[in-house]
Protein backbone atom coordinates (compact mmCIF):
# COMPACT_ATOMS: atom_id res chain seq x y z
CA UNK A 1 0.00 0.00 0.00
CA UNK A 2 0.98 3.19 -0.60
CA UNK A 3 0.33 6.90 0.56
CA UNK A 4 1.03 10.46 0.88
CA UNK A 5 2.44 12.31 3.37
CA UNK A 6 -0.76 14.63 2.86
CA UNK A 7 -3.02 11.36 3.35
CA UNK A 8 -1.17 10.14 6.13
CA UNK A 9 -1.37 13.25 7.76
CA UNK A 10 -5.72 13.60 7.24
CA UNK A 11 -5.75 10.43 8.65
CA UNK A 12 -4.01 10.97 11.59
CA UNK A 13 -5.04 14.76 12.23
CA UNK A 14 -1.82 16.02 11.85
CA UNK A 15 0.31 18.85 10.45
CA UNK A 16 3.25 18.09 7.63
CA UNK A 17 6.25 19.39 8.73
CA UNK A 18 9.06 20.35 6.46
CA UNK A 19 7.74 18.49 3.78
CA UNK A 20 5.16 18.90 0.76
CA UNK A 21 2.11 16.33 1.17
CA UNK A 22 3.39 14.83 -2.39
CA UNK A 23 6.06 12.59 -0.32
CA UNK A 24 5.20 8.64 -1.24
CA UNK A 25 5.28 6.29 2.00
CA UNK A 26 4.68 2.64 1.53
CA UNK A 27 5.75 1.10 5.24
CA UNK A 28 4.73 1.36 8.54
CA UNK A 29 7.98 0.26 11.04
CA UNK A 30 10.21 1.78 13.99
CA UNK A 31 12.71 3.66 14.07
CA UNK A 32 15.81 1.24 13.81
CA UNK A 33 14.55 -0.74 11.41
CA UNK A 34 12.85 2.76 9.30
CA UNK A 35 14.00 2.99 5.68
CA UNK A 36 13.53 5.49 2.77
CA UNK A 37 9.76 4.68 2.13
CA UNK A 38 8.96 3.96 5.97
CA UNK A 39 7.22 6.15 8.23
CA UNK A 40 8.02 5.88 12.07
CA UNK A 41 7.26 8.15 15.22
CA UNK A 42 9.61 9.25 17.68
CA UNK A 43 8.41 10.68 21.01
CA UNK A 44 10.81 12.19 24.26
CA UNK A 45 13.50 10.65 24.62
CA UNK A 46 13.74 9.32 21.46
CA UNK A 47 13.67 12.51 19.28
CA UNK A 48 16.71 12.95 18.43
CA UNK A 49 17.47 9.39 17.55
CA UNK A 50 14.60 9.58 14.85
CA UNK A 51 15.90 12.85 13.37
CA UNK A 52 18.57 10.27 11.63
CA UNK A 53 17.46 7.31 11.00
CA UNK A 54 16.37 6.39 7.72
CA UNK A 55 12.86 7.06 7.54
CA UNK A 56 11.34 9.11 5.00
CA UNK A 57 8.97 10.48 7.72
CA UNK A 58 8.34 11.11 11.37
CA UNK A 59 5.11 11.23 13.87
CA UNK A 60 6.45 13.63 15.86
CA UNK A 61 4.52 15.42 19.19
CA UNK A 62 2.56 18.48 17.78
CA UNK A 63 4.94 21.05 20.00
CA UNK A 64 7.94 20.08 17.87
CA UNK A 65 9.29 23.00 16.56
CA UNK A 66 11.53 21.55 13.95
CA UNK A 67 12.85 18.26 12.65
CA UNK A 68 15.42 17.23 9.95
CA UNK A 69 13.31 15.00 8.32
CA UNK A 70 9.71 15.45 6.86
CA UNK A 71 7.43 15.09 9.79
CA UNK A 72 3.44 15.10 10.60
CA UNK A 73 2.88 16.92 14.38
CA UNK A 74 -0.15 15.47 16.18
CA UNK A 75 -1.11 15.32 19.49
CA UNK A 76 -0.49 11.87 20.48
CA UNK A 77 2.44 10.20 17.87
CA UNK A 78 1.82 6.60 19.51
CA UNK A 79 -1.82 6.43 18.68
CA UNK A 80 -1.14 7.89 15.43
CA UNK A 81 1.02 5.14 14.46
CA UNK A 82 -1.46 2.78 15.39
CA UNK A 83 -3.52 4.16 13.21
CA UNK A 84 -1.47 4.02 10.42
CA UNK A 85 -0.32 0.06 11.45
CA UNK A 86 -4.29 -0.50 11.16
CA UNK A 87 -4.63 1.26 7.35
CA UNK A 88 -1.24 -0.13 5.84
CA UNK A 89 -0.88 -3.94 7.59
CA UNK A 90 -5.16 -4.97 7.59
CA UNK A 91 -5.62 -7.82 10.01
CA UNK A 92 -5.10 -11.74 8.66
CA UNK A 93 -8.19 -12.79 7.54
CA UNK A 94 -8.47 -16.48 9.56
CA UNK A 95 -10.15 -19.79 8.67
CA UNK A 96 -12.16 -21.09 11.85
CA UNK A 97 -12.42 -24.34 12.97
CA UNK A 98 -10.00 -26.63 13.79
CA UNK A 99 -7.31 -28.25 12.25
CA UNK A 100 -6.77 -31.57 11.65
CA UNK A 101 -3.88 -32.21 13.35
CA UNK A 102 -4.93 -30.55 16.57
CA UNK A 103 -4.64 -32.36 19.31
CA UNK A 104 -7.61 -31.15 22.23
CA UNK A 105 -8.22 -33.16 25.56
CA UNK A 106 -11.99 -33.65 25.61
CA UNK A 107 -12.63 -32.23 29.33
CA UNK A 108 -10.99 -28.51 27.30
CA UNK A 109 -13.74 -26.04 26.92
CA UNK A 110 -13.40 -24.43 23.19
CA UNK A 111 -15.43 -21.26 22.81
CA UNK A 112 -17.54 -20.25 19.97
CA UNK A 113 -16.02 -18.93 16.39
CA UNK A 114 -12.28 -20.44 17.66
CA UNK A 115 -9.49 -21.06 14.83
CA UNK A 116 -7.33 -23.41 16.20
CA UNK A 117 -4.60 -24.41 13.36
CA UNK A 118 -1.87 -26.76 12.92
CA UNK A 119 -0.40 -29.13 15.52
CA UNK A 120 -1.77 -27.41 18.27
CA UNK A 121 -2.05 -29.33 21.78
CA UNK A 122 -4.73 -28.24 24.04
CA UNK A 123 -4.47 -30.30 27.59
CA UNK A 124 -7.11 -31.11 29.90
CA UNK A 125 -9.05 -28.01 31.53
CA UNK A 126 -8.49 -25.19 29.19
CA UNK A 127 -10.50 -22.93 27.98
CA UNK A 128 -10.62 -20.95 25.01
CA UNK A 129 -12.69 -18.32 24.82
CA UNK A 130 -15.11 -17.35 21.61
CA UNK A 131 -13.12 -15.37 18.56
CA UNK A 132 -9.81 -16.97 20.14
CA UNK A 133 -6.94 -17.71 17.19
CA UNK A 134 -4.39 -20.56 18.29
CA UNK A 135 -1.72 -20.33 15.76
CA UNK A 136 0.28 -23.43 14.62
CA UNK A 137 2.20 -25.22 17.50
CA UNK A 138 1.35 -23.93 20.51
CA UNK A 139 0.66 -25.91 23.40
CA UNK A 140 -1.39 -24.86 26.20
CA UNK A 141 -1.65 -26.98 29.28
CA UNK A 142 -3.10 -27.50 31.85
CA UNK A 143 -6.24 -25.68 33.27
CA UNK A 144 -4.84 -22.36 31.67
CA UNK A 145 -7.33 -20.22 29.34
CA UNK A 146 -7.25 -17.69 26.33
Amino acid sequence: MEKTLLEIAQLVGGEILGADGSLIISGVTNIADAGPEDITFAVAPHLEKAQHCNAAAVLVPAETAEFALPAIRVANPRLAFTALLKAFLPPLQVNRGVHPSAVIDEAAVIGENVAIMANVVIESGVEVGANAIIYPGCYLGRNSSV
